[in-house]
């Protein structure tokens, strides 16, 4: 390596800043230069941290920047590492992985230092330290734990992970772990925000004191103002979560009874509004053990109103759900349908069908239609007629960590979505299919 080069690493060596500076062409942000700062460390003296932050302000591009710091840095001038990366699925990690291997591809200095070709989930290095995004299963990261351990979205990875994890790491004192998110509520994901809460004890009380504690809310990122007025469309809840990063209770009910009440009461079975927007088709497909639900809501004057909601059984031929689904759609001159990814196979036919369906990650964004529709019924926004007695039943024994029993429930969730560049989908994928406009 030449000696300008070996200049370029003693600087990033000494300033992880600059490095960000030179991978991104971009300046960080103050929080961002901080955690730099403090973790990328020639001593390595911080081994173990959280960040709690609000949605989509960089942590991700943040945690790639430290792996590929430790990747290729640290390890010139000390040994090579094992970076792994784990997030709520393996598409997540490989998400923050591109990052990482898209500053590879455009830095020459580092380019140069790889080992073959950069690989879909996987980068290895002449000297043999390696940076790889991990499926979120036991089986995969179970012994992979190496000398940096990345969880993203930490809640989504789970405690089954995170537990694994500690577990394994603990035990090597020169070992880092980062572990980051959103800080949602979801079930079997609570250990996050149980480790993030627990450094507001005081320091003899706290079962985890050796965690280091980074936090920053959407008005310290600059670049994501747009989405404190997108948050507020989610009640309290969601702002605090997604725009304040900050924990929020998710206990009891979802939606209290009495709103249940106020938004069902002597309502009949509402036709379609010529005056009204096109309506949504919210999608649970299920599967063989459990029925798929469908709901069609239109909105009127700002009032969502449900137009029909029907659960349906795959009996033999799992076609007869797709050719209900595709009259539904039809019948009601629907504008998109926005269904649950899984099972991805019925989905795919759907589409093949020429509908326009956008695929919605549930385990990803469940917390923000949660709170999306639990607003809209505080708010008495939505109307359901009387008759739709097992929608109605669903919905008042649903809970925030609801898992079952839950399908007409999670149709209801996926029609109130309001505007299509709202959607967090696994794709956006639409069709021109000429549906005639009709008359219900």
């Amino acid at each position: 390596m030449s000696l300008d080069k070996q200049l370029r690493y003693l600087v990033w060596y000494k300033d992880p800043v600059q490095f960000y500076r030179d991978i991104y062409r971009e300046e960080p942000m103050p929080y961002q230069a901080k955690v730099l700062k403090e973790i990328c460390t020639l001593d390595r003296k911080i081994k173990r941290a959280l960040i709690v932050s609000a949605g989509n302000s960089g942590k991700t591009k943040l945690l790639a920047c430290i792996a590929l710091w430790f990747g290729v840095v640290w390890s010139y001038f000390n040994s090579s590492q094992e970076i792994n990366i784990i997030s709520g699925s393996q598409k997540q990690s490989k998400n923050l992985y591109l990052f990482s291997k898209n500053a590879i591809m455009d830095t020459l200095e580092i380019k140069e230092r790889v080992s073959g070709d950069p690989l879909i989930s996987q980068t290895e290095f002449r000297d043999r330290s390696i940076i790889r995004a991990l499926a979120n299963s036991l089986k995969d990261t179970h012994g992979k734990h190496g000398d940096v351990c990345i969880i993203d979205e930490s809640v989504l990875a789970g405690n089954a992970v995170i537990k694994d994890v500690m577990q394994r790491m603990l035990k090597d004192s020169n070992s880092i772990a980062l572990f980051s998110g959103t800080p949602m509520n979801e079930m079997g994901g609570d250990l996050f925000i149980e480790m993030w809460e627990d450094g507001d004890l005081p320091k003899e009380k706290q079962k985890y004191p050796e965690w280091e504690r980074y936090h920053w809310t959407a008005f310290e990122a600059s670049f994501r103002k747009g989405i404190i007025k997108e948050a507020e469309k989610y009640g309290q809840e969601g702002f605090d979560i997604f725009v304040l990063g900050k924990p929020h209770p998710l206990l009891g009910f979802l939606i209290p009874s009495d709103k249940i009440k106020i938004a069902k009461e002597h309502n009949p079975i509402f036709k379609y509004n010529q005056d009204g927007e096109r309506p949504k088709l919210g999608l649970d497909i299920g599967g063989y053990k459990n029925p798929a639900a469908a709901v069609v809501s239109q909105k009127v004057d700002n009032i969502d109103y449900i137009l029909y909601c029907e659960e349906k059984k795959i009996k033999k031929d799992p076609s007869e759900i797709l050719d209900w689904v595709e009259g539904l759609f039809n019948t009601f001159n629907c504008k998109v349908i926005n269904s649950d990814s899984l099972p991805r196979a019925e989905n795919d036919r759907l589409r093949a069908k020429g509908l326009p369906v956008n695929l919605i990650v549930m385990e990803k964004v469940r917390s923000k239609y949660q709170a999306n529709m639990r607003r809209k019924f505080l708010e008495k926004l939505v109307k359901i007629p009387e008759d739709y007695v097992s929608l109605l039943q669903q919905l008042s024994k649903y809970d925030w960590d609801t898992k079952e029993n839950d399908d007409m429930v999670v149709a209801l969730m996926l029609s109130l979505i309001d505007e299509d560049k709202e959607l967090e989908s696994e794709e956006i994928q639409y069709s021109f299919k000429r549906i005639p406009k009709k008359t219900i």
